[in-house]
Order: C-alpha cells, then sequence, then structure tokens
C-alpha cells in the first residue's frame, strides 16, 4: 500500500492547526443585552422594545469584523422572563436557542454571565442595560429588575473587571418612566447606518474591538419633577430611549471631530451626549441642562462617563413666601419678616463621607495633606487616616470641612451651598410660625441633639420634614452661602435675599472670600436651643477644627 509523502502529511496537521488556532484566537465579542419591559406602562415596554432592536442592529454591524455571541436576557409584563443566545459572524445569525423562564430577569443571572464567561486576551466583553434604575442614598447607582431585585452597578464593573481581556464596557440606559407628551423629532435610528462611505462599520470596529481598557457610560434614573411631582424619564414610543438612540445613531462621520478616521469613545460619547440633548429639547417635558458630563480621563478612553441626573436625591422646593426668623430668639433673628424665595433643589441629605471621598479622589488638590493653607485652619478632615474617612462611617456627613472646601464640593457636584434664607425655608417645611422642622417640641426621637447619641448618625436616620429633607435640626451644622451679617434682617430684600454679594458673584470669586460665612441647624453637640429652624451662627470660612461643621447642597432650577 502507497503511503503518503511525510512532508504532505506535516502541511495537511499545519494547516489544520491553524484552521483550528485562527477560530480560537479570532477576535470576539460577548454581549449581554438585558432589557427589562416588565411595567405596566404600554409606552415604557415599547421603548424598550425599540431599544432592543437598536442594539441587535449596532451588534450586527459589529459582526462584520469580529463574532459576536450575544445573550438577550428579557422580561415581560406578567413577570414572563426569556434568555435568547444567538452566535452573529458576519451579520449572520448562526445558532439560537430559546430557554424558557417562569419568572423574570434576576440580577445573580447577569453577574454569573459575566463571571462564567471564558474569554481571550483579545476579546470584548459588553453589557447593556435597559430598564428601570435610581441612585440610592449613598450615591450607588442601583440597576431595577423589579420593586425588590436590584443590582448596584459598581458590584457588576467589579465582575467585569475580573475578565482578563482587551475591553469591557457597562452601558446602560436606566430610564425612570416613559414620558407621553408630543413625540421629539428625529428619524429612524438605523437611518443612519445606510452612509455612503461605509463608516458605521469602520467606526463600530473602533468602538468595540480596537480600545483597550473598561468604559462605564450611563443615563441614570432621572426624576424630573413636574407641578404634578410626576417623575418624567428621557425616552418615549417613537424612538425608545433617547440615550440609546443617540449612542446608536452616533457612528456617523461629524462625530469623527479630528477626522483621523478613527472614532474614539470620547468622541462617540460627546456626540451621544448632544443628540440626547437635541432630543430633550424637542420635549415640553425635559430640559436639555439636566444632562451634565462627568468623564474620568485614563489612558486610551475615558474610564468613567456619566450622563447623571444631578438632581438625584435632592427635593424640589416650591417658590412662596414664609416668615423668616424669630421674635424668641437672639437680636440677629430679628424682625421676624417675610421672605419670598424662588423654588430650588435641595439635597435631601447632609453630605456623607462617601460622597465627599469621590470629591477628593477627582481633586486631589482637596485631599487631607494636600489642601492650600488658605482654605483651613490646621484640621481639614481631621479623622480621615490619609484619604480614607473612618471605619464604618461612609452614610454619616462629612466633618472637619472648611466652607471653602464644602463650595469647591457643591462646585464640582454641579451645585451651590443654599442661601441662608433658602435653607431657612426649607427646614420649615412648609410649617408656619413652628420652632422646629416638625413643630414646636423636640425629642431624642426626632433628631441628633444634646449629646442623646454624643457623635454623629448616619444621614436620614430621623424622620423627614413636610418637604421631605432629613436632619435639618442637629447632626450637624451646614455652611450656607451668605456672609454673616448681624443686622441683616433689618436690611435684607424681600425677595431671594443673601448678603455678602449675589449667588453668581460668591459663587464665581469664593476662594478670595474672607468674610464669616453663616452655618445653620445646630448639631448632635447642641441644645434645643440652638437646633431650632432660625438659629443663626457663623465662623471664619477657613475653620476646620469642629467635629460639627458640615453641608448640604443646594440648586437653582434652570429657567
Amino acid at each position: 500500500m502507497r503511503t503518503k509523502h511525510p512532508l504532505y502529511l506535516t502541511l495537511l496537521l499545519c494547516s489544520l492547526l491553524f484552521a483550528y488556532t485562527s477560530s480560537a484566537d479570532a477576535q470576539k465579542v460577548h454581549a449581554c443585552l438585558i432589557l427589562l419591559g416588565n411595567d405596566p406602562d404600554q409606552n415604557f415596554i415599547t421603548s424598550v422594545r425599540i431599544n432592543e432592536d437598536a442594539m441587535i442592529g449596532l451588534m450586527e454591524i459589529v459582526s462584520r469584523n469580529a463574532e459576536v455571541h450575544m445573550t438577550l436576557m428579557k422580561s415581560e409584563p406578567g413577570r414572563r422572563g426569556e434568555v435568547r443566545n444567538a452566535h452573529l459572524v458576519n451579520t449572520e445569525i448562526r445558532a439560537e436557542d430559546f430557554p424558557k423562564q417562569r419568572d423574570i430577569i434576576k440580577p445573580a443571572q447577569v453577574t454569573e454571565w459575566v463571571r462564567n464567561l471564558k474569554v481571550g486576551a483579545s476579546d470584548t466583553v459588553f453589557v447593556y442595560f435597559n430598564g428601570h434604575g435610581k441612585m440610592d442614598r449613598y450615591g450607588r447607582h442601583q440597576l431595577l429588575f423589579d420593586k425588590t431585585k436590584r443590582l448596584a452597578r459598581d458590584v457588576l464593573l467589579e465582575a467585569l473587571d475580573e475578565k482578563p481581556c482587551r475591553l469591557k464596557l457597562l452601558i446602560t440606559d436606566t430610564c425612570s418612566e416613559v414620558s407621553r407628551g408630543p413625540p421629539p423629532a428625529g428619524g429612524d435610528y438605523l437611518a443612519q447606518y445606510g452612509d455612503t462611505e461605509a463608516k458605521p462599520q469602520f467606526y463600530a470596529r473602533n468602538l468595540f474591538l480596537e480600545h483597550t481598557g473598561s468604559l462605564d457610560i450611563t443615563a441614570t434614573s432621572p426624576e424630573i419633577r413636574t407641578d404634578s411631582d410626576t417623575d418624567k424619564a428621557y425616552g418615549d414610543a417613537k424612538v425608545g430611549g433617547f440615550f440609546t438612540y443617540a449612542l446608536t445613531s452616533a457612528l456617523v462621520p461629524t462625530a469623527d471631530t479630528n477626522s483621523d478616521d478613527f472614532l474614539s469613545w470620547e468622541e462617540a460619547f460627546a456626540e451621544t451626549q448632544a443628540g440626547t440633548k437635541r432630543l430633550c429639547e424637542n420635549h415640553p417635558l425635559l430640559k436639555a441642562q439636566n444632562i451634565i458630563q462627568k468623564p474620568v480621563y485614563d489612558g486610551d478612553l475615558p474610564m468613567r462617563a456619566e450622563l447623571v441626573d444631578p438632581f438625584a436625591d435632592m427635593v424640589l422646593i416650591p417658590a412662596g413666601e414664609f416668615q423668616m426668623g424669630s421674635n424668641e430668639g437672639a437680636n440677629n433673628e430679628q424682625p421676624v419678616h417675610t421672605v419670598y424665595i424662588d423654588a430650588f433643589y435641595m439635597d435631601t441629605y447632609e453630605v456623607t463621607n462617601a460622597q465627599f471621598k469621590k470629591f477628593v479622589d477627582a481633586n486631589p488638590q482637596w485631599q487631607k495633606d494636600r489642601i492650600d493653607d488658605r482654605f483651613h485652619d490646621g484640621d481639614h478632615l481631621f479623622y480621615w487616616k490619609g484619604n480614607n474617612y473612618p471605619s464604618g462611617k461612609a452614610d454619616h456627613p462629612v466633618v472637619f470641612v472648611s466652607w471653602y472646601a464644602a463650595m469647591a464640593y457643591a462646585e464640582w457636584a454641579g451645585k451651590r451651598l443654599p442661601t441662608e434664607a433658602e435653607w431657612e425655608k426649607a427646614a420649615r417645611g412648609g410649617l408656619k410660625g413652628q420652632k422646629y422642622p416638625w413643630g414646636n417640641t423636640i425629642n431624642a426621637n426626632q433628631a441628633n441633639y444634646y449629646d442623646n447619641v454624643n457623635d454623629t448618625t448616619s444621614v436620614g436616620s430621623y424622620a423627614p420634614n413636610g418637604y421631605g429633607l432629613h436632619d435639618m435640626a442637629g447632626n450637624v451644622w451646614e455652611w450656607c452661602l451668605d456672609a454673616y451679617n448681624r443686622d441683616f434682617y433689618r436690611e435684607s430684600s424681600a425677595r431671594n435675599p443673601i448678603s455678602g454679594g449675589s449667588i453668581t458673584s460668591i459663587t464665581d470669586n469664593y476662594t478670595n472670600n474672607k468674610y464669616f460665612r453663616v452655618l445653620r441647624g445646630g448639631a448632635w453637640y447642641d441644645n434645643a436651643t440652638h437646633v431650632r429652624c432660625a438659629q443663626r451662627l457663623y465662623y471664619a470660612p477657613s475653620l476646620t477644627n469642629i467635629y460639627f461643621f458640615g453641608f448640604r447642597c443646594a440648586r437653582t432650577v434652570s429657567p
């Protein structure tokens, strides 16, 4: 029997080995699309289904350049759940299976999907979430699967960080409630993929295959309060979520702003942000200025870029008159006078240690060992060890902070400190002539004061006032925007009074302000007299050597 030449066998084995290793080492995109339409509102359901089609269309474009292994996790009305797996190569779906679930998709299914992935060094892992979401009291973004099941965004990010692959992407469109107003202007979201220069295909490759690192982009749960206090979100039943529409429409030549024929995530995100704003501007219930960008850059791409709801954990204080001051207090609280305040937003809670750490992490010049001597008197963040707050006090109000540091935090957060008049109006909670935020009496079950705890407590530990604000009496004194003026109540304007300049002049030049600043609200150390709504205190703006000075922020309602 004639045998084949050894060289022939060698070439055959080499060709088979090459084919195997080429397939095994091919660049892959592992995509998990989580689409939670288990909501009774038909507009919301329609919006999620539109987003599903948009993201599948985007994955089909990516599949022209790589193997896409796509998993769809869907929940529908009636608590039905479905998991669908698909293998896309050159836009052709090679295999599908449709295992059914009896219940809705659960958070554990998402984290298990990430942790069970077998990835190569050149692969991309992409998670997209569309459903409800909210920021919790500690500033953590929660992805909501139903009223009781939720997944903290940072938990999902930690799971992604464990994957030893080229690129990790987390993109979420977490609308609160799809608005029912007139639809925005705009065409089919897939129409722009027909560009004659075939840019979308190249740009999709840029974004999903040629970057490295981790990217986290989110349109967080917006709570746009209307006169009826109804939450509205960025989306409708025509184009789906505004954020997703803008993102999937960003693969256009104009997005490549430096014209280098490479679309970076920075450029794509800028186009997404601009597109989302355009859609919001066409909607009567939404304001484009409610969307802000906070990218943090690290190497190849922004490691975290957010479309953030600036009103998360804030309460809208309605416009109107109130009686400011007290005839029973010190001379600087008199006379009682009528003040009109325009509507504004106020933080529900005092700023916490965990929130302030995010600020100093992003702004190292305000860290404990690096702060400029002009802005403190030696005890800035006294109890912190390096850049870490005391153990177990993440949700306690930050203390040992000067007025300057409070102002810097507020500026970074896109907010400001409240004026003294705003603070008192908010503290009174809509009540007239009462000493405290809830009435004329006080006890240890209503506030942290007079050493009944002998320390700060977690923000929100006590019941809120009539406006939904916590700790407006006790816990920590809170810095206000105003310069202190003993006779201010006798001289001030009857409309939006502020001492020491205007809101703009103070915030634009705060590092040069030297006058004493106002504090309000009393603290855990103070007796009942000092935690009254009308009580006024003042200190130098550089003061930091007191354990019970903190702050909360306010925000002007956009015109």
